[in-house]
């Protein structure tokens, strides 16, 4: 049996427990929650000027979320602060900021292109229950990073309910948004995904090769509608999809709901089962049922495990049967829930070990599940 895993691990470390099995810690992440954090900070980066270059994701995150979001008044001193300091940050991620309180929102003009400014090496962006008055104000901050790759959104909020205002304003020209050039875009929950929809469209249809679409259950077959919309948009650019659904046992996603027979070059198709209640399944073995055997090359399945049996159903079984008609090079299972991580190894591969070739398993356990919403490939 595979040895478990320490209790800390080095930043980035990888550790095989297996040949079909790794357990994978994250990157280097300075979480930033105030302004006594902030200032700790530049004292740690000022006495030991080479920690800075360690640091590879900045998480600033303000108290309470949604309508409760903080107006974050210290985050204007970021740029100025930490500017020249983490010549190495790749990702900031955003979590419960209202920049459309009047403080933030007054700054944002200049804010936007200081953060751009203070920080040219980030690549990735995510926000979490971040508000913003105008979808305006939110591209700003976009923009504002020259080799912007990666934009990953939950639950976006303060813009106007009416979205005809801001497709109108997505309609008119804005300098900088022709240069976008993002690979990969992320959408939870509540994103306003129509909106971040047509925006990419005007700046990032001929660069995305990756997509990640988490639906909700508000509004399933209008998320749906767009989304294939979107999908159909992209066509054969699409390398990498990612599907995930809340809903629930009333309002049942079907598989038909989604069209990727535009996307003839997928590599990956991963699916994220938050809720491991056997109707949450069935969609996903539609979509597989209709792929062509030799389409896809590596599927991987998200699972929030809390118990051993939530896989010994019929519908694991049927998918773990669509799965095996694939000509595939590997399959991969993420193991993100509760259950301790011997259990769900052996429960997950007692269900995937039905596959006609065994040997293109694999299973990653995640250690911290709030850090990380994605695994490396």
């Amino acid at each position: 049996m595979a040895q478990a895993p320490k209790t800390s691990l080095p930043v980035g470390f990888i550790q095989r427990l297996s040949d079909d099995m790794i357990f994978y810690t994250g990157d280097a992440v300075r979480a930033l929650r105030n302004q006594d954090d902030l200032r700790e900070f530049v004292r740690e980066l000022a006495a030991d000027p080479e920690k800075g270059k360690c640091i590879k994701e900045l998480s600033i995150k303000g108290q309470g979320n949604g309508i409760g979001a903080d107006v974050c008044h210290w985050i204007d001193t970021i740029p100025r602060l930490l500017r020249g300091k983490l010549p190495n940050l790749k990702n900031i991620h955003f979590d419960s900021i209202a920049w459309d309180r009047s403080h933030l929102n007054a700054l944002n003009t200049r804010l936007a292109p200081d953060l751009g400014y203070a920080f040219p090496t980030v690549v990735t962006l995510r926000f979490v229950y971040c508000s913003f008055a105008h979808f305006r104000d939110f591209e700003a901050v976009l923009l504002s990073f020259p080799v912007l790759s990666h934009l990953c959104v939950e639950n976006l909020m303060g813009l106007p309910a009416d979205d005809k205002e801001t497709l109108a304003y997505l309609r008119m020209p804005t300098p900088g948004r022709t240069v976008v050039r993002l690979r990969s875009l992320c959408l939870y929950r509540y994103s306003r995904m129509e909106l971040l929809f047509a925006w990419v469209r005007l700046t990032a249809t001929m660069t995305l090769q990756s997509l990640a679409l988490h639906l909700t259950n508000v509004d399933t077959k209008h998320e749906a509608f767009v989304a294939r919309q979107l999908l159909e948009t992209l066509g054969p650019m699409l390398r990498h999809l990612t599907i995930g659904h809340t809903f629930n046992r009333d309002n049942p996603i079907r598989g038909s709901l989604f069209d990727i027979s535009h996307n003839t070059r997928l590599a990956s198709l991963r699916f994220l089962f938050r809720s491991m209640e056997p109707h949450t399944v069935p969609w996903a073995s539609s979509i597989l049922a209709k792929l062509a055997s030799d389409r896809v090359r590596r599927i991987a399945f998200d699972v929030w495990l809390s118990d051993e049996k939530q896989l010994q159903n019929a519908a694991w079984s049927e998918l773990v049967e669509c799965v095996g008609a694939l000509k595939l090079q590997q399959v991969e299972v993420v193991h993100r829930g509760e259950l301790e991580w011997r259990k769900a190894y052996t429960a997950i591969k007692a269900t995937f070990y039905r596959l006609p070739d065994p040997s293109i398993f694999r299973l990653v356990l995640i250690d911290d599940i709030n850090h990380k919403s994605t695994v490396v490939y």
